[in-house]
């Protein structure tokens, strides 16, 4: 790629972002190398693209008529997760480290209004529909901030299962469900699998939601905007049998578990694995306005 553009395309209302390297011969403000680009997040008018860039530690403003990088904003760790508030003025972001960090951003006046301190690694939260909780997972404390955004305040710490790593919080606010990464226990106990932790907004009660026997690698997740049904993605192990073959999930099969939010259950499975090709390692998820479809992207296969 030349100079400071980062190509952009929309199809579907999903954005792209295309490209993450930028030469030494870029301008003032960007700096040169490898940014990592890692999670975005689109302005309410969609005019602007934020995006977090783990390498360059920054928050990089693109716009979209013409996919120029106007703005960027150091950041105290590597990025890991963005969320608009719900009324665009503020952009919130999840720093990682043994001590993680919350930066809010006022949008308006594009600087740095608090900064709140979380726990372990933090890869990303979600936001209340008032906006006024943040939901961050804390990945190696096994465990949920909830901070309190108008005090700038952690005012609790609900555990979990091991390793949260997404979270969503429902249309009516009235739970959080988190995604575990990894399974806990004894392999030799059935059900062997990761699981979804649902977080009771008001009493901070916790349920926990079991996937598919052999499931791990939990990545995205993302609730419909009707409330019925949340997503996540993972990989289901056939660890138990003796793999013979790779090809047709003999291994590892590449999968998006669709959950009921009021039974609070699985209600299907669905399998994303090409029959030979595979499908390589399911991440974020997101679901269109209507409830209807959801796009899955694979870190594996590009």
């Amino acid at each position: 790629m030349q100079g400071r553009k980062i190509g952009v395309r929309r199809a579907a209302q999903a954005w792209v972002v295309l490209g993450a390297f930028v030469p030494a011969a870029a301008a003032a403000g960007q700096p040169a190398g490898y940014l990592g680009p890692c999670a975005l997040v689109v302005s309410r008018d969609a005019q602007t693209l934020y995006v977090a860039n783990a390498d360059a530690r920054q928050v990089a403003w693109v716009e979209l008529l013409t996919g120029q990088v106007t703005r960027c904003l150091d950041m105290p760790a590597e990025p890991t997760g963005l969320v608009l508030s719900p009324d665009g003025t503020k952009l919130i972001v999840t720093c990682a480290a043994p001590k993680s960090t919350v930066v809010v951003i006022d949008l308006i006046s594009c600087r740095v209004i608090a900064t709140i301190a979380a726990g372990h690694t933090a890869p990303g939260a979600a936001i209340s529909p008032d906006g006024k909780r943040w939901y961050v997972c804390n990945r190696f404390d096994n465990d949920v901030s909830v901070i309190d955004l108008v005090t700038g305040r952690e005012v609790r710490r609900v555990g979990v299962v091991r390793e949260p790593v997404a979270a969503a919080v429902t249309p009516d606010g009235t739970a959080v469900l988190v995604a575990n990464h990894l399974p806990s226990g004894s392999a030799g106990v059935q059900p062997f699998a990761s699981m979804v932790t649902v977080v009771d907004t008001q009493t901070h009660l916790t349920t926990a939601i079991p996937l598919p026997h052999g499931s791990h690698s939990l990545r995205g997740l993302c609730v419909a905007p009707h409330g019925k049904h949340a997503d996540v993605t993972h990989l289901v192990s056939s660890f138990e049998l003796i793999p013979l073959q790779v090809e047709q999930g003999w291994i590892n099969s590449n999968v998006v578990s669709v959950i009921d939010t009021q039974q609070k259950k699985v209600i299907r499975t669905i399998g994303l694995d090409e029959p030979s090709l595979g499908a390589g390692n399911p991440w974020a998820v997101a679901c269109t306005s209507d409830g209807k479809s959801i796009v899955v992207s694979h870190a594996g296969t590009h």
